[in-house]
């Protein structure tokens, strides 16, 4: 479910980011505030963690149920959308609809900072986000530090 979240933002954020008109899905967050060389992650000293510390962050009772709803992807798309590529700007639309929490939003506002740092930026996802490069940068880059972020888990 995080890897589904995580394509939904990715994709997307590579389509706001640069002002094209494709339609795109992806989520995750890794770079946040602390940003790709920030103050702790799963990257190294800043890593691709952003919020130092911040572990399994989305696997508690009141987060679980809204990031496993139905219509959490298209709220995160939305999000991610008119934030601009901005994680921080993403984890506050997060914290206000669907009300994650601030440690959970961060996750999904990282990853989104770790996709324009090192896929979308590099090139891997842009122009064209529906690459085996772009899927291969996201999972190399991004989805650990989500996944230890959020917390692995499954929605039923």
């Amino acid at each position: 479910m995080v890897r589904n979240l995580m394509m939904i933002t990715g994709l997307t954020l590579a389509v706001s980011a640069f002002g094209c008109s494709d339609d795109a899905t992806n989520s995750g967050g890794a770079g946040g505030d602390a940003g790709t060389g920030g103050d702790a992650g799963a990257g190294g000293s800043a890593g691709a963690g952003g919020t130092p510390g911040v572990t399994d962050a989305c696997t508690n009772d009141t987060d679980l149920p809204l990031v496993c709803d139905a219509g959490f992807s298209a709220t995160l798309e939305a999000c991610a959308q008119a934030a601009s590529g901005s994680g921080a700007d993403t984890a506050t639309c997060l914290e206000a609809d669907p009300g994650l929490s601030a440690d959970c939003a961060s996750c999904f506002g990282d990853d989104i900072d770790c996709l324009v740092a090192n896929c979308v930026a590099g090139g891997e996802c842009f122009p064209d986000n529906t690459t085996q490069a772009c899927a291969d940068c996201r999972a190399d880059n991004c989805a650990p530090a989500l996944d230890a972020c959020t917390g692995e888990f499954v929605c039923e």
